[in-house]
């Protein structure tokens, strides 16, 4: 029996009489079964309950067993001294409060009704290949799933902006910095994005505003990354590294030690040198990308970025060495969707959400008008009958799959209460 289960039958109150006894045998009546805590602490605050001919006002825990109190060690937490009734599965103990009063229990197994173990059981835990609803997921309405995604869409822009916050904090609220810093680990990808990040965080970003030419500025983002040979024939190197050294000087900072880039595995379009000089392209065209997002009135203003185009030298090339077949180095349309999507739309949020009058219908009309993301987890809940129509939706299935799918939260889930109560 999951502890999750318990304590859906305990917030919406699914038990099979409200004539309910504690362990004791003294007459209980739930008069509010409390605010679910998601936190640390006890699972239920503020509850209020009445034992016998006394009003009770506290908190309630909930368990498998009651001796996971003490495995627990709530008995040695100050936390859990107010709380006033424990909720087991099966009773194996008494318990008492860290002040040393005994708690009330209350055996969940003597009330609940048998449909509500029989729909558990039969809908969440039988194995499945994939997700535990994933033979009744169909059952789950089209008209809730509007609803239900866009709430999981605001979950996720939420949980993105939380980085955006900490960044934020980390840069005296210096969004030009923060922006540079989402962009950078955007243009590393999933591989190299964390290297990229921490090369952001050591370029001073007045530099930015007053570095304009490509050159100076993939000398500063390639040498700062430590991606700059010392020693090479190539003109175009002891170009950048004459530049590097001499921005080193004239602005006194120093980079002793580099993060490690992954070259190997990736298409060449994807090589960390392509991708800064694609970045310092980008900074070149929009000098205060910061100030242009949050001021675009639409997603088409956005595409200005699909025309961003590195330098000439990597025209024929992806890294030093011999010059190879003529190919452009650009954002392509596909790349230019990941940014608005990982980069673009939530820094969007992030600032809107300080703004007097934030309303977040701006950002899902953003989402809803680019394309659904190719990944297999879309495509397994596409096989599933889930309906997929945009980036927004996608976006929110994402979520839905690594938030509630995955660590089986199902019923906390729109779709796992739906099917309890089917």
């Amino acid at each position: 029996m999951q502890e999750a289960f318990l304590q859906f039958l305990w917030r919406y109150q699914k038990l099979s009489s409200t004539q309910l006894k504690t362990a004791s045998g003294e007459e209980l009546i739930v008069l509010q079964p409390g605010v679910w805590n998601t936190g640390e602490g006890p699972d239920f605050l503020q509850a209020k309950i009445l034992l016998g001919d006394v009003q009770w006002s506290g908190h309630v825990e909930v368990h498998r067993k009651s001796s996971d109190w003490w495995h627990h060690k709530h008995h040695q937490d100050p936390n859990y001294d107010a709380v006033i009734l424990h909720v087991v599965w099966e009773h194996d103990g008494l318990v008492f409060s860290p002040s040393g009063t005994p708690i009330p229990t209350l055996i969940l197994a003597e009330f609940v009704a048998r449909r509500w173990l029989d729909n558990y059981q039969t809908r969440f835990l039988h194995p499945s290949p994939w997700i535990p609803c994933a033979a009744h997921i169909k059952y789950f309405p089209a008209a809730h799933w509007t609803d239900w995604k866009e709430r999981l869409l605001i979950e996720r822009l939420s949980q993105k902006t939380l980085w955006i916050k900490e960044q934020l904090q980390q840069t005296n609220n210096d969004w030009e910095a923060v922006l540079f810093r989402l962009l950078a680990r955007s243009f590393g990808l999933h591989t190299n994005g964390a290297a990229f990040v921490e090369v952001a965080e050591r370029i001073p970003v007045h530099l930015l505003r007053k570095l304009q030419n490509p050159p100076a500025l993939e000398a500063l983002f390639l040498g700062s990354a430590g991606l700059l040979p010392s020693e090479d024939s190539d003109p175009y190197v002891w170009e950048l590294r004459g530049l590097f050294d001499y921005f080193q000087r004239k602005f006194r900072f120093q980079i002793e030690t580099f993060p490690r880039f992954t070259f190997a595995r990736l298409r060449p379009a994807n090589f960390p040198t392509v991708r800064w000089a694609l970045l310092a392209a980008l900074y070149h065209r929009i000098p205060r990308p910061f100030r242009w997002l949050v001021e675009a009135q639409n997603l088409d203003a956005l595409k200005t970025l699909q025309s961003v185009q590195a330098s000439g030298y990597w025209d024929t090339h992806y890294t030093w060495g011999a010059a190879g077949k003529k190919q452009l180095k650009k954002i392509s349309p596909s790349f230019w969707e990941l940014l608005v999507i990982n980069c673009m739309i939530p820094l969007r949020f992030a600032y809107a959400q300080t703004q007097i009058g934030f309303d977040p219908e701006q950002h899902l009309e953003w989402f809803a008008q680019l394309k659904v993301e190719k990944n297999s987890v879309i495509q397994q809940y596409r096989s599933l009958g889930v309906p997929v129509q945009s980036a927004g939706c996608s976006q929110a299935l994402l979520q839905l799959y690594r938030q509630y799918c995955t660590p089986q939260k199902c019923l906390s889930c729109a779709v796992g209460f739906y099917l309890m109560h089917e």
